[in-house]
């Protein structure tokens, strides 16, 4: 842990994210059914799920690990946000979702490998373009 913190239940651990995490939460990220909510499909390398690990620990939106007492290995991401930022973000989605159109990801799934491959090569790309 970064700074020692964490909370405890009798059946949950919740901890900074830190980049030792990745591994574990490749099970999670690698996995359809689980990234079917997120922005992007599921990773199928641990050096994806690395670069989104080590991101978000330089990001400011307090990704924290949780994990299964009884398992110790990472299950998924929580993110605690104080009141002000939190309240900023939830205008955020509001806004998003009041300019949201619905996609569909069959159609993308339905491509070519090399067409997805593409589509992934260019988001990863983006910040630098």
């Amino acid at each position: 842990m970064r700074d020692g913190t964490a909370l405890e239940t009798q059946r949950l651990n919740l901890a900074p994210l830190e980049g030792a995490d990745a591994g574990g939460l490749f099970d999670a990220f690698s996995d359809d059914e689980a990234m079917r909510f997120w922005d992007s499909p599921a990773h199928r390398y641990p050096d994806e799920t690395r670069e989104v690990v080590e991101a978000l620990r330089r990001s400011a939106h307090g990704a924290w690990t949780l994990r299964l007492k009884a398992r110790r290995a990472p299950a998924g991401l929580v993110y605690l946000l104080d009141a002000p930022t939190g309240e900023k973000m939830a205008a955020a989605f509001e806004n998003d979702l009041a300019h949201a159109r619905e996609i569909r990801l069959g159609p993308w799934r339905k491509r070519g490998w090399l067409h997805r491959s593409a589509d992934r090569l260019a988001r990863t790309l983006s910040p630098w373009l």
